[in-house]
């Protein structure tokens, strides 16, 4: 067989599949998945010939395990091999658009960074022609610092960065109070939050950045304090934007009264995202002193205010007064800000249906060089109205949004349920109808300078990728777990690529970025990058053993890819091919990070060692690597890992104060390798930062607890019985707790029995303070 040949198989009733042998880590007998025509799947053993030379341009650099990664792929260490024995941690992670540097968070001080912060060390990678350097850039702070530093937000390059920092100040501010600062490429600081007051004790809430300009000369934060002459000194939050050294206020109404005022709609529950546009021209804001959306949004464009939730009714009879102030909740606009979103109890246009007050109404599009408002939700079938339920996402020039409803707003909906649906060029396409649970895909939780975690659109709209626990793959079962979906609004397909490709029942669940390995996903910066922007390529990870080589039973990471995109030539796998980026035989989880625009960078964190530099081995803690396109550097080797050889030192837990319940029960100490548990949650209400969950288990295993605004917590349990998991919340969400007084947890608990099948269940925890 040529080398640059392709393996075919046909049959009446089954589907072309074409395999390339060249970049898929192929040996002497290869595995090829026929989809039977109404069947499932087929697997076939193929004899072929001997194992091909690899052709990669760096195949020379493609030994050991990176040599089965596809797209000519290579393993590199990102993060420097000595880290003082300190993992590499999930989170506070930003890509540069060409994938050459990362930044990202370790608990620990390393590669010359004495900063030692309690909410973790930021370093920052490049790559240079020899390998990955590494700098630490968490300024050092003195011990008694009440909010030390972190990074809230990166321009595309990394070379411009936002920095937040409490007592005792950096470079240049008032001691006593807390700022933000612009940190450049040479590590210089310049402050941004000029002419704090130091008397700040009637302020309880610390300068919030919310966005920036492309290039970073105009940076967009709201603070409590009257920092411009015209600023209301009433104690509430206005809207401020540095202007390469100069400040103004933003917040001014359209007859030029200065107002309190947030980003978008503002606050820790609602969105921010875009709402500054890429030149720094255009800002939307919402003039609540107190966050939160149901408030009239603005438009400043070049410091002049326009309001937005104006009614531009003149037949509506149920429209409010014609050219009178509406509410609406802020969700996102176009980069350049000439179009933007807002949903609305109110009907604002001549063509708004009423409904019943749930939900958020409806979803209206503003174009800001028109002044035209156009409501997209029109439901006049219906008395409950569109019922909006939140926004998913939209295109870069806002052409395509995607959104939730509970009305029947297209063919194939379903009223009363959670619908997902793409509106473009006037037209209502019905995608799917979420379970209720999935309301992560929509609503903004903590995190209101980014859309979602759980879903994300790709630049030009042509494709959403999103995670349902619901069943959308009539001839697969999910078992009620969590899949990863890929929708093309160009075809109109909506494909699972996470479905296990054998066709056997999901017996875990997928995620676009899983905080179980510090629970720091209550970050403010963007979230992950999980697909290319041309959608062709997918990076997701899962605890279900999806391909054959994937032994471990944890997570691990994949990469689903379409026909015809890189090494792949087939659509067996879930209409394209299904790889692994880590192992799939790493002794503890492996997780994804993050990945360039191009797809041609995939960041991980595994404990495994993978490479090896000329210096020595990595040694066991988590490490960041990159499984690059073309990569790979001729000082390194690829070295194997034996289990008892990878494991590292968990890190203490923090102590508890109140408990809530899981139970996992079954067959207890069974052997067999099929052995299942079942489980039961109990949801409670605790007062506390810190909280313990009981847990019971059948036999002996191993429980890890983790979710948004929590610290994951792992324990070891060796037999049956009652044990009790501490739990302690991020940085942040004490931060939350503090402000909103309550705090809704969903916390995932994850059983791994010695011998049987892991469970996986979900329990909600409200925390009041």
């Amino acid at each position: 067989m040529a080398h640059d040949a392709l393996m075919t198989a046909r049959g009446e009733g089954l589907a072309d599949v074409r395999q390339s042998p060249k970049h898929a880590g192929w040996t002497a007998v290869h595995r090829v998945a026929l989809a039977a025509a109404g069947t499932g799947c087929l697997l076939v053993m193929l004899a072929a010939a001997p194992a091909l030379a690899d052709t990669c341009p760096n195949a020379a650099l493609r030994t050991g395990v990176s040599a089965s990664l596809p797209d000519c792929r290579a393993y590199e260490q990102v993060s420097p091999t000595d880290t003082n024995g300190y993992d590499i941690e999930f989170g506070m992670q930003a890509v540069a658009g060409t994938g050459d540097s990362i930044t990202y968070i370790s608990r620990g001080s390393f590669a010359g960074d004495p900063a030692a912060s309690e909410l973790g060390d930021q370093y920052l990678s490049v790559r240079e022609p020899s390998g990955w350097s590494t700098e630490g850039i968490t300024p050092a702070i003195a011990p008694s610092s009440d909010a030390p530093p972190t990074y809230a937000g990166f321009s595309s390059d990394l070379s411009q960065m936002v920095l937040s920092n409490g007592d005792p100040p950096l470079d240049g501010a008032t001691p006593g109070t807390d700022n933000l600062y612009l940190r450049e490429s040479d590590g210089s600081l310049e402050l941004v939050t000029i002419g704090e007051p130091s008397d700040q004790s009637s302020l309880g809430y610390s300068p919030q950045f919310d966005g920036a300009s492309s290039d970073y000369a105009q940076i967009l934060f709201e603070d409590q304090a009257a920092l411009t002459p015209n600023a209301p000194n009433d104690g509430n939050r206005k809207l401020y934007e540095w202007d390469d050294g100069s400040l103004s206020l933003v917040s001014v109404l359209p007859d030029g009264t200065p107002s309190d005022g947030v980003a978008g709609s503002g606050g820790l529950f609602d969105s921010t995202y875009n709402a500054i546009s890429a030149d720094g021209s255009r800002v939307y804001w919402s003039n609540s002193g107190t966050g939160g959306g149901g408030t009239p949004i603005f438009l400043s464009d070049d410091g002049a205010s326009t309001e937005i939730t104006t009614a531009q009714c003149t037949t509506n009879s149920n429209c409010i007064t014609p050219a009178s102030s509406g509410t609406g909740t802020y969700w996102t606009a176009s980069s350049d800000g000439s179009l933007a979103y807002f949903t609305s109890g109110d009907e604002l246009t001549n063509d708004a249906t009423p409904g019943l007050g749930i939900g958020y109404g409806n979803l209206y599009q503003y174009d800001a060089d028109t002044g035209q408002l156009t409501d997209l939700t029109v439901d006049s079938t219906d008395a409950d109205g569109a019922d909006v339920q939140g926004v998913v996402g939209a295109s870069s020039d806002g052409s395509y949004v995607y959104y939730v409803a509970d009305g029947a707003l297209a063919s194939g909906a379903t009223a009363g349920q959670p619908n997902l649906y793409l509106w473009h060029a006037g037209t209502t396409t019905f995608i799917a109808t979420f379970s209720s649970s999935d309301s992560n895909d929509w609503n903004l939780i903590y995190f209101p300078e980014q859309q979602s975690w759980y879903a994300q659109v790709s630049a030009d709209g042509q494709h959403l990728l999103f995670t349902s626990a619901a069943s959308l793959s009539p001839d697969y079962d999910n078992a009620g777990q969590d899949e990863v979906y890929l929708y093309d609004a160009g075809s109109g397909a909506l494909t699972c690529v996470s479905c296990n490709p054998s066709g056997a029942a999901a017996t875990a669940g997928a995620d676009l970025a899983n905080a179980d390995q510090n629970g720091s996903l209550s970050t403010s910066l963007p979230p992950s990058i999980n697909m290319s922007s041309d959608g062709t390529q997918v990076f997701f990870e899962s605890a279900d053993a999806l391909l054959p080589q994937d032994s471990n039973g944890l997570e691990d990471v994949y990469e689903w890819e379409a026909d015809g995109s890189g090494s792949c030539q087939s659509t067996a796998q879930n209409g394209g091919c299904l790889y692994s980026i880590s192992t799939g035989s790493s002794p503890d989880n492996d997780y994804f990070e993050d990945a360039s625009p191009s797809g041609d960078d995939v960041f991980f964190l595994s404990r495994q060692p993978l490479v090896a530099e000329d210096s020595g081995e990595t040694d066991a803690n988590v490490a960041l690597y990159d499984a690059r396109v073309d990569g790979g550097f001729p000082a390194s080797q690829v070295v194997s890992c034996e289990p008892e050889d990878c494991h590292g030192s968990p890190a203490p837990a923090p102590p508890a104060v109140v408990a809530a319940s899981v139970t996992f029960y079954g067959p207890g100490d069974a052997t067999s390798g099929s052995r299942s548990v079942s489980v039961k949650v109990l949801r409670r209400v605790v007062r506390a930062s810190r909280l313990a969950l009981r847990v019971r288990v059948p036999a002996r295993g191993r429980v890890t607890v983790s979710g948004a605004g929590v610290r994951t917590a792992r324990h070891a349990f060796g037999g049956a019985g009652v044990h009790r998991l501490r739990i302690a919340l991020t940085a942040r969400a004490k931060r939350t707790l503090s402000y909103r007084k309550r705090l809704r947890l969903r916390l995932r608990v994850r059983y791994v029995p010695a011998a049987g099948v892991a469970s996986t269940a979900s329990v909600s925890v409200e925390v009041r303070r």
